[in-house]
């Protein structure tokens, strides 16, 4: 049997960070985004660039009931695979922009992609090894689906919350980190 760190258990290390000699860190998203609407019943495959390759993160199919949004960007270590994963269409409302800063009119959002402003703050705590030695983890519970759990966090990187979804900890491999978020 595998196992893999729950919410729970990060939850806990948030709350005890002092004890892991860590701390908990804020950030802001300083990048823009190509975003488009989800279809019902698709699936989306997310990589992560890990050290000098990808790894397939989680593979989630879009809900039939609700909007969401398709988040895409490029991976360093990949010109054939994006890094994409879709959220409600309230959570990406509170957290992009267009480009000149104006709000995004749900109307306006279409399947064909658009690029997009990423606005919001986030937690983060530094990743260590003892935390995930077989990079699996419980997905959030807002990523829906199966309990398969996400892969991808047996590297350097950061655990991260967004301010809507405070509880719900997701990985991040350095290499997105930083080319993503800057420390407030």
């Amino acid at each position: 049997m595998t196992t893999f760190i729950t919410q729970f258990e990060l939850n806990n290390i948030a709350s005890n960070i002092a004890n892991y000699n860590l701390e908990i860190l804020n950030v802001t998203k300083k990048t823009t985004k190509n975003v488009r609407l989800a279809v019902s019943g698709e699936t989306i495959i997310t990589y992560i660039d890990v050290n000098d390759t990808i790894t397939e993160e989680v593979s989630r199919i879009v809900p039939n009931e609700g909007t969401f949004i398709v988040i895409s960007d490029k991976l360093k270590n990949s010109s054939i695979y994006n890094h994409e994963y879709f959220i409600p269409i309230e959570d990406f409302l509170s957290r992009y922009v267009e480009l000149n800063g104006n709000q995004i009119l749900p109307l306006n959002i279409t399947t064909d992609y658009k690029v997009v402003k990423a606005i919001g703050n986030a937690s983060v705590f530094k990743n260590l090894p003892e935390f995930t030695p077989n990079g699996l983890y419980e997905k959030p519970n807002s990523w829906g689906g199966d309990s398969t759990p996400a892969s991808g966090a047996n590297t350097e990187g950061y655990w991260m919350a967004s301010v809507q979804k405070p509880k719900e900890w997701y990985f991040v491999p350095i290499e997105h980190f930083n080319k993503d978020y800057q420390l407030l």
